[in-house]
């Protein structure tokens, strides 16, 4: 049997994410590169950019080049699916975060639809957890939920522009500014000490509950905090408690998130190479009534860490020279046949390496070439 060559990071770990999804139920999604344009506009605060390549089909109708996956799959998720556990292997097309050219990026994750407890969100966390564990060994998943940012903004009474001034200092873990926010706003004692906490604290997940539980806070809050001790609790019995943080700046979008967030981490990488979160929200503006929770994986971002050129680009150069055509097409296959990889040339090609250079004579054998 000839044997396979070896495969490079780029390919080998898109396979075993797969076979870690697979082996937990979940079955592949694919989808076409077009969606109706309007799909994403009235939804584009859920995309990582509001820009879209656009065009028009053959009868007129705006078309968009997919830059998400997950909203296709809310849209066409059946509104009577009990359950689906879905993953994709994707490409979408997105401008590149900091360029002003359209690439097409490669993206991986999951959905878990139709599912709301303290299983199912250990479940996509724990696959969070093994995918990001495929990329790395020093890895972090970072949890926050929505629940606990809306509880406080409704305690404190923040809206239009002051609850997006909180939101963005969350984000920033800017405590001082949050505090003379609270100043501004009028709040009490009390609710300033717990917005400001929110950006100060974060650490492993059981001491940062218990800092936080020493403050007051509104009543519709403790479920939300309590989801989070328990699925701390999940995943430290599932031998990942290491790589947990709690970290309320991690926010996603409240007019589609309303649960469970979290972004991943790995140490070759400056920003998040996962992010996901429960989607309710998303659901429910295609008229779904079903919960759902999911993550992505940015290989697209994540895959140039193992990208480096090849020592050489072919175990063996072979040049036939004027050698009959069959003579070079039987050695070459001979080669081929030990594993090896080969390139067949008259001559030299510029700029090739291999790691042998073989020549094959007028008795139609072969004489290595040093230094060819």
């Amino acid at each position: 049997m000839e044997q396979l060559p070896d495969l490079t990071p780029e390919e080998r770990i898109p396979l075993l994410l797969r076979s870690i999804y697979e082996s937990y139920g979940y079955r592949r999604y694919t989808m076409g590169r077009f969606e109706p344009y309007d799909v994403y506009w009235q939804n584009r605060n859920f995309l990582k950019s509001e820009q879209v390549l656009t065009f028009s089909n053959f009868d007129g109708k705006l078309m968009a080049l997919r830059p998400d996956v997950t909203v296709s799959i809310a849209k066409n998720i059946a509104a009577d699916s009990v359950s689906a556990k879905l993953y994709y292997i994707e490409n979408v097309f997105r401008q590149r975060q900091g360029s002003r050219e359209y690439s097409e990026i490669s993206q991986i994750g999951l959905e878990n639809i139709g599912n709301d407890d303290v299983y199912s969100d250990g479940e996509t966390l724990l696959l969070a957890l093994k995918s990001l564990e495929q990329l790395g060994a020093d890895y972090l998943l970072c949890l926050s939920h929505m629940g606990v940012i809306s509880a406080v903004m409704d305690w404190c009474g923040l809206q239009d522009k002051r609850a997006d001034d909180m939101l963005e200092l969350l984000r920033q873990k800017n405590a001082d500014g949050l505090r003379k926010l609270a100043d501004s706003a009028g709040l009490d004692p009390d609710q300033t000490d717990l917005l400001v906490a929110l950006a100060r604290v974060s650490g492993e997940p059981k001491a940062v509950l218990e800092e936080i539980n020493r403050l007051k806070q509104p009543e519709n809050m403790s479920l939300s905090l309590a989801r989070l001790a328990d699925l701390n609790t999940l995943l430290c019995e599932a031998g990942y408690g290491n790589r947990l943080r709690l970290d309320f700046s991690v926010l996603c979008d409240l007019d589609y998130y309303n649960g469970l967030v979290f972004r991943g981490f790995i140490r070759q990488l400056p920003s998040a190479v996962l992010s996901g979160g429960r989607y309710d929200k998303l659901m429910a503006r295609f008229d779904k009534p079903q919960p759902a929770i999911g993550f992505a994986v940015y290989w697209g971002e994540a895959e140039r860490i193992f990208r480096s050129a090849p020592a050489f680009d072919a175990d063996i150069l072979l040049l036939y020279g004027s050698s009959q055509a069959k003579d070079a097409m039987r050695i070459g296959d001979d080669l081929r046949r030990q594993g090896l990889s080969v390139r067949s040339e008259q001559s030299v090609p510029p700029d090739f390496r291999a790691k042998r250079t073989l020549r094959i004579n007028r008795d139609g054998q072969t004489e290595e070439i040093k230094n060819a």
